[in-house]
């Protein structure tokens, strides 16, 4: 059966299973070892974990919710129901999902335009809500905002400013709405967006807005970032265990997070 609103993470699971089992596509879903945003980490905050906490700033890896999530997931990279590291690394998720080699995938608003441009698969995917935890009942989903930059050394720094103060202008994301690019970043402007496609049920991603989870950060992500994707590809890999590379993240980033 496709995918409903009422999901959980276990039926996901499940489904993504009987999907390789009944050899109805090699692989039944499919997320990358970084593909946080996107993946893993809705599973986290779903559970009630947390990839980061802000008062004390430390992270959430090390937190039973965090480690049960990811364990979960886990059950999948070990059956073979989910591409492994060498499959992920040589093909993107998207080109797996596009190419029917992958039944389920979790994918941002703003790969919309490129799937609805896709003759291959345009006529044969929808979506829907992220699925919940079986345990807390929530679901959850970690946005991100989008920003524009100049370079400092522009020889046209009015243009350049010109064009941003365009591009953030109630105006311009109305405009990215209504051409299926993402959603708009003012409120009660998404609903054109919703209209760019109406072949495909894109308020599913308006009704996850009461259980969004801002994207992890501090003020050095990027070293945190690094560290926590190399040692989450050693899990993908086979490696070390899901909890022992949840502990290892936690490690590394309270380090990290110490010297801030």
């Amino acid at each position: 059966a496709y995918p409903t609103s009422d999901w959980t993470w276990e039926d996901l699971c499940e489904t993504a299973q009987a999907i390789v089992d009944a050899g109805a596509a090699e692989y039944g879903y499919c997320m990358s070892s970084d593909d946080y945003q996107e993946g893993y980490g809705n599973w986290i905050y779903s559970y009630g974990g947390t990839m980061i906490d802000y008062d004390p700033l430390s992270s959430g890896f090390d937190s039973p919710e965090t480690i049960e999530a990811m364990e979960l997931l886990d059950g999948l990279l070990k059956s073979g129901a989910m591409p492994s590291q060498d499959v992920i690394s040589e093909n993107a998720k998207d080109v797996l999902f596009t190419s029917e080699k992958v039944a389920m995938t979790t994918l941002g608003s703003w790969m919309l335009a490129g799937l609805k441009a896709n003759d291959a698969v345009k006529d044969k995917i929808d979506c829907v809500e992220l699925p919940m935890s079986s345990k807390t009942g929530q679901r959850a989903s970690i946005y991100n905002g989008l920003g524009w930059a100049a370079a400092a050394n522009t020889d046209m720094p009015d243009e350049a400013w010109a064009l941003i103060e365009y591009l953030g202008s109630e105006e311009a994301q109305i405009k990215q709405a209504e051409l299926g690019v993402t959603m708009s970043a003012y409120l009660g402007t998404s609903d054109t967006w919703i209209n760019a496609a109406p072949e495909y049920n894109l308020q599913a991603y308006l009704n996850m807005w009461d259980n969004m989870f801002i994207f992890p950060h501090s003020k050095n992500t990027v070293a945190w970032d690094e560290a926590m994707d190399a040692t989450m590809k050693e899990v993908w890999l086979g490696n070390m265990t899901m909890e022992e590379g949840c502990l290892k993240v936690a490690e590394e980033m309270n380090a990290i997070l110490a010297e801030e």
